[in-house]
């Protein structure tokens, strides 16, 4: 099933949040483990596929190229950002300053997203012959090309809380990448996303943690800790 995903990402500047968050928040309504493997297409550009391991179950999802909205109002417009770039939001904060700038929608991004379960046996027949084509039958691969090329894989802890008055959950996010590094990311899915930023921001604020908008997300951050290594499998039909 194809949608527009519409999510604020901000990246949290503290070795841990949490006690911080707890304060306003309360406990989490969930923990969840997920270990996402990441893949890419042979074509278009700046799509990524992800299988993600959570509950005993297997997701796949199919994101195309995303676009941070700016402005406020009605208004708004989009440029793009990257997932496939360093860790822009990294560098672009190293003062460790509070907050960001442009407007009220700065740190909400829309992209395309299609996404369904499917059966674990699928990533074990993967993992055993680098096939499958049960996989490429599906609709949501639909106008990608192979192969695929294995980019590696995330281990991340979500801890999900209840805004009040709100049926969207805020995401707190820790996530483990390969160099040992450890990046928490707070994450909104919701249509009114652009609206509930400043709310959120502001709850940041007033238990004084820093943040900035996560214009690289974790799968750019991923590609960007492995450039190192330009070997990568590739997973053909």
């Amino acid at each position: 099933m194809s949608k527009t995903e519409t999510e604020l990402k901000l990246t949290l500047l503290s070795d841990d949040p949490l006690p911080s968050l707890i304060e306003r928040l309360g406990a989490p309504v969930r923990v969840v483990e997920q270990l996402n493997r990441y893949f890419e297409p042979a074509a278009p550009p700046k799509w990524m596929v992800r299988l993600r391991e959570e509950g005993g179950g297997l997701l796949l999802t199919v994101k195309g190229p995303r676009s941070e909205r700016r402005g406020e109002g009605t208004g708004e417009s989009t440029r793009s950002a990257s997932d496939a770039s360093g860790p822009g939001d990294e560098a672009a904060g190293a003062s460790g300053r509070k907050g960001v700038g442009g407007g009220s929608s700065a740190g909400v991004f829309v992209r395309e997203e299609r996404e369904r379960a499917i059966p674990s046996e699928w990533l074990t027949e993967l993992a055993d012959t680098g096939t499958c084509s049960a996989l490429w039958a599906l609709d949501e691969m639909s106008g990608l090309t192979p192969p695929l090329r294995y980019r590696g894989q995330l281990h991340n802890t979500r801890r999900s809380y209840r805004l009040a008055g709100e049926s969207s959950l805020l995401d707190i996010d820790r996530t483990v990448y390969p160099d040992g590094s450890i990046v928490w990311e707070l994450e909104l899915e919701s249509d009114d996303a652009a609206e509930l930023a400043p709310r959120v921001r502001d709850l940041l604020d007033s238990v004084g943690l820093r943040y900035r908008a996560s214009t690289v997300g974790k799968f750019g951050r991923l590609l960007a800790a492995a450039a190192a290594d330009s070997t990568g499998s590739e997973l053909r039909p």
